[in-house]
């Protein structure tokens, strides 16, 4: 619009004219749900994709027993909606690479690399490179000015 708005007499005046919104926020009526290892093999069994895609990434985020949680993961590394098996691998790359048991590690990047979806491929290739990329080569590529080239860039 190339006009000019004046705001403040002087800088001074602009300052004391900042302040922070207070938002309130009303979180009665707003649910935190905490999922079991019971509710998780539940979803399972009744194939409920819905209530999956919110218990995977909260349990893999959250303080959960590992190597059954690596277990379940295995089971829906070959589940038979891409969605899930997505959320899997989204979840085990972004929250499980370095916490899962090395073993059950291989097996599911073994199991992304052989899905026919190319998005469940791409994090196996992902999740490879978080593993074999040690937190020397980080410190140098950041030192170096390459942090663009990382894997938590992508």
């Amino acid at each position: 619009m190339e006009q000019t708005i004046q705001i403040a007499d002087s800088f001074d005046e602009f300052l004391k004219n900042l302040y922070l919104e207070k938002e309130e926020f009303d979180f009665e009526g707003m649910e935190v749900k905490v999922y079991s290892k019971q509710d998780f093999e539940t979803f399972i069994q009744e194939d409920n994709v819905e209530e999956l895609t919110y218990a995977i990434p909260d349990l893999a985020q959250g303080d959960v027993d590992l190597k059954w949680f690596g277990n379940q993961l295995l089971t829906l590394s070959k589940y038979h909606d891409r969605y899930i098996r997505c959320c899997v691998t989204n979840s085990v790359w972004n929250s499980l690479t370095h916490r899962l048991d090395e073993d059950i590690l291989h097996s599911l990047i073994e199991n992304f690399k052989k899905d026919v979806d190319n998005e469940v491929q791409m994090y196996a290739e992902l999740a490879l490179e978080k593993m074999n990329y040690s937190f020397e080569q980080f410190k140098e590529d950041v030192y170096n000015g390459e942090r663009g080239q990382s894997c938590f860039s992508r």
